[in-house]
C-alpha cells in the first residue's frame, strides 16, 4: 500500500510541474521594457565615465 502511494504521489507530481511548465506565460511586453531600462542605464552609466566590457 505505501509503495502505490510514492507512486500517486510521484505521479501527480510530475503532472502538475508538466502542467505548470506547458501554461508557463511568456512575458514579451515586459522583457522589452526591461531591454529599454538597461540600455536607459547603460548610456546614464557611459555618461558618468564607466566602460562596458562587451566581451562578457
Amino acid at each position: 500500500m505505501p509503495v502505490i502511494l510514492l507512486v500517486m504521489f510521484g505521479v501527480y507530481a510530475a503532472f502538475v510541474v508538466l502542467w505548470r511548465v506547458y501554461t508557463f506565460n511568456n512575458c514579451e511586453d515586459a522583457a522589452k521594457e526591461l531591454q529599454e531600462h538597461i540600455q536607459q542605464a547603460k548610456a546614464d552609466l557611459t555618461k558618468k565615465g564607466f566602460k562596458f566590457d562587451t566581451k562578457a
